[in-house]
């Protein structure tokens, strides 16, 4: 199963597989962690999480609580807000930044 992205507005991915695997590594995420931190990106609820990745409800919620262990968060939110501030503080040249908005899956609940 392909992992979810994070779309710009218009279209395109905001985050790559080079660029996950470089969080990651910064991050010290195993693969699986990073696999559940992108399903959180995209917005999905653990219990998705768990039925996609074929794995119980209990491990979903055991990854998260390593990663944000990991990250030093509390939060989803939390860790979206701290994975861009990772991506943004590694600069333009070793990950470029998009040119266009980005739509986030955590703006309309802000918003809401």
């Amino acid at each position: 199963m392909p992992n979810p992205t994070i779309r710009l507005v218009g279209g395109g991915d905001f985050l790559g597989d080079e660029d996950w695997r470089i969080l990651a590594r910064r991050l010290m995420l195993s693969p699986r962690e990073l696999q559940i931190l992108q399903h959180v990106f995209a917005d999905e609820k653990e219990q998705t999480i768990a039925v996609r990745l074929g794995i119980s409800l209990h491990t979903v919620h055991a990854h998260l609580r390593r990663i944000y262990g990991k990250l030093g968060v509390n939060s989803r939110v939390e860790a979206v807000v701290r994975v861009f501030a990772e991506y943004v503080a590694r600069g333009r040249n070793a990950c470029p930044l998009p040119s266009a908005p980005v739509a986030f899956a955590y703006s309309r609940r802000i918003a809401a």
